[in-house]
């Protein structure tokens, strides 16, 4: 017993041992530099620190400020809202000083040592008004080390001249720490602000379609918050719950921005956007600005509050471009947005559809066999009824839809081995029946994508052993989801693993070899393109780092060997080599402090990359579904199977029994013919120009002389073309006055 008792004794203390020096960091297993308290303090006088013909970036010593000028008007852009340049003073004669948050370039988030709660520095007040900084120039600008005594930490920042805007960005790597340990970083919080009492200013949040925000309507004593991971959730902390419905709508693309007066910001992150969040400061009267801004993961959380100790390897940089005149507002921000992913190589000139079908294969639902449970795979659509179904709405509609088959491989749409086993299950059909599906698309022009999920498995097979391969989590251990699968069986909990990171694009690479092999000229990965995930095997992926970077190669691989790809509820990063976007963004995720939706998502892409909306017959108000898409001019899309049966209740997902496609022919065809001519009329168009009236009308100008209006209200409204019915839409290729 004595023995026992020691050896817990000794083992305790070793653990206390371990605790302690992981408290402070152990450099011997950690890359993160340490902070040298005998650093060097540099300044250096107010200059220009480059120009070109339109700009110039200054360094103003005396305020402490980032100075972005416009040599043709004057006007100054820094994070302090440029209304608050210039000196004031009371009628004592005494300068009046601005709130400092308003001053601060850089706040860092950390973890207090002792407390283990997170705390909050200020640059401004924490390193330059103490002088605790090292300034160096550099080329097109100039860096500046922030120095925080009282963690004993260090945040160099880069702040670069482009051809027209700023570049603020870190390289984390040059991060130093000693004991706590810096969790995340905030880039030049009020450069893109809006004054709170103008009514004509507005934050530009882009949260599923994109939204604004009114400050003017949330004025108060203390400050509203909102905060969007940028792509969403990390798939390691999202439980697999089927297809929940939910009213959460991630953030799609790494863009924000203001409207202030008659001037504008568009901001984009550039870099590192898998460990951003897009996160605003609301109408604060103590500030007198609302402010939208990004914030950067440095290290892992996980969902039960464990952080990595080593930090991100990533570079993290935001590009912040001033817009003035006609371009000052969401559509010219949407246009410079736009602007910037051509410049990275986005694919452009797509065939528009105005239809696409997204129809499902199969799924495991409950059986018994002599009264034992057992979990089968239940046959929603095999490939002969897949033809069916394209065959009829093709002849109705006399159109040729983009086609998504999903869930046709070995385990259906549920995870089991990694994508699907790259394989057709036999339950759908044999070889004979895929041949004649391909044979009747090609033939119609119909394109036809076959999906896999590259990114889970719950079973060893196609390159992965479940014992090796696996994502690890901020403390080594495997990633896992967890998902309950209901009916008789009682709830059984199946564990699902992630690929790891440093597998996935073989894999993927791998599926793409294989759709060839069975037959298809077209590919998607939804799971891949509409979500990120970490992997803490190594730290270009920690917090989701480089995802975007990796499933760009996937789709250049995709690219090289002539295969068509689709991307569904497409991130940013899915969108450069696709064909066509489905189940495109169409509202916010209605936060309360979103003033209005508006289809940025839409403008950005439409006349470049075909899209279709959320599938019709998934939403609560398909007649709403259908307005929102005569707002942008995008297509419309629908998700189908063939075959309904009462065990499909015991299924993971919930949307089987609205997608029956006998119950759902006549609404297509409908729809169909009643947005069709209305649709052709847009195809290839570009959106110049749009506007929210009031009284529930909206207005879309295109680039080829369309204008549409859109009236979401429950009565007629007027408009320059006419009376508008309720809940419709008017189109003309008169200009509209």
């Amino acid at each position: 017993m004595k023995k026992i008792i020691i050896s817990v004794f000794l083992i305790c203390l070793t653990l206390l041992a371990m605790l302690s020096t992981a408290g402070c960091g152990s450099k011997n297993t950690v890359s993160v530099k340490a902070y040298d308290s005998e650093h060097e303090k540099k300044s250096h006088e107010g200059y220009v620190a480059a120009q070109n013909d339109n700009w110039s970036l200054e360094w103003d010593q005396e305020s402490f400020r980032v100075i972005l000028r416009d040599k043709k008007n004057g006007d100054v852009y820094s994070n302090l809202p440029s209304e608050l340049m210039e000196t004031v003073v009371d009628e004592d004669g005494i300068e009046k000083r601005n709130n400092p948050q308003l001053e601060n370039p850089l706040t860092v988030e950390y973890l207090d040592n002792k407390t283990l709660q997170i705390q909050y520095l200020y640059a401004y007040t924490a390193s330059l008004k103490k002088g605790d900084y090292f300034f160096e120039e550099i080329e097109n600008g100039f860096k500046i080390t922030y120095y925080f005594e009282k963690i004993s930490a260090s945040v160099p920042i880069s702040y670069r001249l482009e051809d027209d805007g700023i570049n603020v960005s870190v390289d984390l790597n040059e991060i130093t720490e000693s004991c706590e340990k810096i969790y995340r970083i905030t880039l030049m919080p009020f450069f893109a602000s809006a004054k709170n009492e103008d009514q004509s200013s507005y934050l530009f949040v882009p949260s599923g379609s994109g939204a604004l925000i009114y400050p003017y309507e949330w004025i108060s004593d203390s400050s509203k918050s909102c905060s969007y991971p940028v792509y969403g959730d990390d798939l390691q902390y999202a439980q697999a719950d089927g297809d929940e419905t939910t009213n959460r709508e991630p953030v799609r693309l790494p863009v924000f921005g203001s409207k202030n007066g008659d001037s504008a910001v568009c901001a984009v992150i550039d870099s590192g956007a898998e460990l951003a969040s897009i996160e605003c400061n609301v109408g604060n009267s103590k500030f007198g600005y609302s402010t939208v801004y990004a914030s950067f993961n440095v290290r892992g959380l996980s969902s039960w509050d464990s952080y990595s100790d080593d930090i991100c390897d990533s570079t993290v940089s935001v590009s912040y471009y001033p817009l003035s005149g006609e371009s000052a507002n969401y559509v010219g921000i949407a246009d410079k947005y736009r602007e910037y992913l051509i410049k990275d190589g986005i694919k452009s000139g797509s065939d528009e559809k105005l239809l696409s079908l997204k129809i499902i294969g199969g799924t495991h639902t409950d059986e018994q066999f002599l009264g034992v449970p057992y979990r089968s795979l239940f046959t929603t659509t095999s490939l002969s009824d897949a033809l069916e179904i394209i065959k009829d709405i093709s002849e109705k509609t006399n159109e040729a839809p983009a086609v998504n088959l999903v869930g046709f491989g070995k385990s259906g749409i549920d995870v089991g081995k990694v994508s699907g086993n790259n394989a057709i299950s036999n339950k759908f059909g044999d070889k004979t029946d895929c041949a004649d599906l391909q044979n009747y698309c090609a033939e119609k022009n119909i394109p036809l994508y076959f999906d896999f999920d590259n990114t889970r498995f719950a079973k060893s097979g196609n390159g992965i052993i479940k014992l090796f391969d696996f994502a690890k989590t901020t403390v080594g251990t495997r990633a896992l989801s967890y998902r309950t699968e209901l009916g008789s069986n009682g709830g059984e909990i199946i564990k699902e693993y992630f690929v790891p990171r440093s597998k996935l694009v073989s894999i993927s690479e791998k599926s793409v070899d294989s759709a060839q092999k069975l037959g298809f000229n077209g590919i998607s990965f939804n799971v891949a393109s509409s979500n990120v995930y970490s992997d803490y095997a190594t730290r270009s992926t920690f917090c989701s780092g480089n995802y975007g970077k990796d499933f760009n190669e996937i789709t250049d691989y995709c690219k090289k060997n002539s295969i068509s790809f689709l991307a569904d509820n497409a991130n940013a990063y899915s969108v450069k080599n696709a064909d066509i976007l489905t189940s495109v963004p169409t509202s916010s995720d209605k936060n309360d402090l979103f003033s209005e939706d508006i289809p940025f998502y839409q403008i950005v892409f439409k006349g470049y990359v075909s899209m279709t909306s959320d599938p019709l017959n998934n939403c609560t108000d398909s007649n709403e579904t259908i307005l929102k898409s005569a707002e942008s001019g995008i297509g419309l899309s629908y998700t189908l199977i063939k075959n309904f049966d009462e065990t499909l209740l015991t299924a993971n997902q919930y949307f089987y029994n609205t997608s029956v496609y006998d119950d759902l022919s006549e609404e297509i065809e409908k729809n169909v013919a009643d947005y069709g001519d209305y649709f052709n009329s847009v195809t290839g168009a570009k959106i110049i120009g749009h506007e929210i009236l009031g009284d529930g009308l909206r207005k879309t100008v295109f680039d080829n002389g369309v204008t549409v209006f859109v009236n979401y209200s429950s009565y007629d409204v007027e408009s320059t073309f006419g009376r508008v019915a309720a809940k419709s839409f008017m189109y003309s290729k008169e200009e509209a006055q």
